[in-house]
């Protein structure tokens, strides 16, 4: 009986709460609804004190929600919940992506339809993987019943209001940014990925094939300047497969099932690859620009800054791991500041190098300038400090792709690593006029 009794009130409290939940507007899907939309005028929130309520312990709570406009600061140490609802207008069901843009660092999404009926959706966030399992599946041979989806799909059946319910949490380094999240129609929008997957792939591409020159170079040379080059463009090819852009990461998704290791408490293998592998490759472009120019026997007070600037990294890669009670604007900043000055003294140090009568320097300046341009994007990008490119280019195919601001830094790469390969060769015809033209004196 008294179990009888719990479950009532259990299903009083529900219904009352989806109730209450009735004077949430919907958004409405239309066939004039374009293919990526968010609803930025009906979001409720609400503050979860503990960031372990379950599910439904949420829907018992809707009551308590409250506009998004409400809250003034999102803050990082908080658990959010929002709330939203869609009514698809439209002649037929219809499949939609959940994206939470990149800014939230761990999500969980339920749908809750007419009936009351509770769907777990896949989670995503900044931290998730999102292995592709088709990929090592064969379709000749595998039901498209099995078939499990890498991404947050929700299905909108036509004519009927759904509830979704997410669970947004962030970090210091990664704050959200709204509450509104991107909704996805999932068939146009697997097309239009095609052309950032594509677009990735050459620049993928090219960093792979310059680094296996890199590493037969310095097989055949033996000298610091080429092995810093190539073991920079490999940390360069794989800091632009663990990086996150608009639709995900390209190494976790097509090659590397790891969406589920979690290394620490809130991080999965995947993010803290990506954090590897991008701090790795400035310190090692650092550190063959240093061979490269021979800083440390020209200008050894440089030198001793290239020194400074690794322990900070170090230091500084190491506070993404602590909790801090500090802006994610703050955080990048004081990281960002001394990358702009190790870089600013790296261009003065090839200019003197080129005045000095190193020719050879001339190419390393011109591939500094791409480099340090977008370099400077990508990481006010994490600062919260939107892309220039967002006002020059239209919002379709390449400049849709560079509306996020970590597409700078793959193109920085590239473009740094095609001059820079001819500053390598240079460099080292330049060693052999050099020993030829010794070799002739000496006779």
């Amino acid at each position: 009986m008294s179990k009888y009794l719990r479950s009532l009130a259990f299903f009083s409290v529900f219904f009352s709460g989806l109730l209450f939940a009735q004077d949430q507007i919907p958004y409405e899907i239309t066939d004039q609804t374009p293919i990526i939309f968010s609803d930025k005028e009906n979001i409720l929130v609400w503050e979860d004190p503990t960031g372990n309520s379950s599910i439904k312990e949420i829907v018992k709570r809707l009551s308590e929600f409250k506009p998004a406009s409400e809250i003034k600061k999102i803050d990082a140490d908080k658990t959010y919940w929002v709330s939203q609802k869609f009514i698809n207008k439209l002649n037929f069901d219809e499949n939609f992506f959940v994206d939470s843009g990149g800014n939230w660092t761990k999500t969980e999404h339920y749908s809750i339809n007419k009936s009351g009926s509770i769907t777990k959706l896949k989670p995503n966030g900044w931290f998730r993987g999102r292995y592709n399992y088709l990929v090592d599946r064969n379709p000749y041979k595998y039901s498209i019943d099995k078939y499990k989806t890498n991404s947050t799909l929700i299905l909108l059946p036509k004519n009927e209001i759904i509830q979704l319910l997410s669970k947004l949490e962030s970090t210091h380094f990664r704050t959200g940014k709204s509450f509104s999240l991107k909704i996805m129609e999932s068939t146009s929008f697997s097309e239009i990925r095609r052309y950032g997957l594509y677009f990735q792939g050459i620049l993928l591409g090219i960093l792979l094939a310059l680094g296996i020159f890199g590493w037969f170079s310095a097989y055949q040379n033996k000298d610091k300047t080429n092995l810093t080059y190539a073991i920079w463009i490999t940390f360069a090819f794989f800091s632009s497969g663990f990086t996150y852009i608009h639709d995900g990461r390209t190494f976790p998704e097509l090659f590397l099932n790891i969406e589920d290791v979690i290394l620490f408490k809130d991080f999965t293998l995947s993010g803290i690859g990506n954090m590897f592998f991008g701090y790795g490759q400035a310190m090692m472009y650092v550190l063959f620009a240093k061979y490269f120019l021979g800083i440390k026997q020209y200008f050894p007070k440089i030198n001793k800054l290239i020194y400074f600037y690794f322990g900070w990294s170090i230091i500084h890669g190491l506070f993404l791991f602590l909790p801090l009670s500090i802006s994610t604007s703050l955080f990048w900043l004081i990281y960002s500041i001394p990358v702009f000055i190790i870089l600013l003294f790296i261009y003065f140090a090839a200019f003197l190098r080129m005045k000095q009568g190193l020719k050879i320097a001339k190419f390393f300046m011109i591939a500094m300038l791409p480099y340090f341009f977008f370099r400077v994007i990508f990481l006010l990008g994490f600062a919260g400090i939107s892309s220039p490119f967002n006002y020059v280019l239209p919002q379709s195919g390449f400049g849709y792709f560079f509306l996020n601001t970590s597409t700078a830094q793959l193109f920085a790469l590239c473009t740094e690593a095609l001059i820079m390969s001819l500053a390598v060769i240079s460099r080292t015809r330049w060693l052999q006029e050099e020993l030829s033209s010794s070799v002739q004196k000496q006779k």
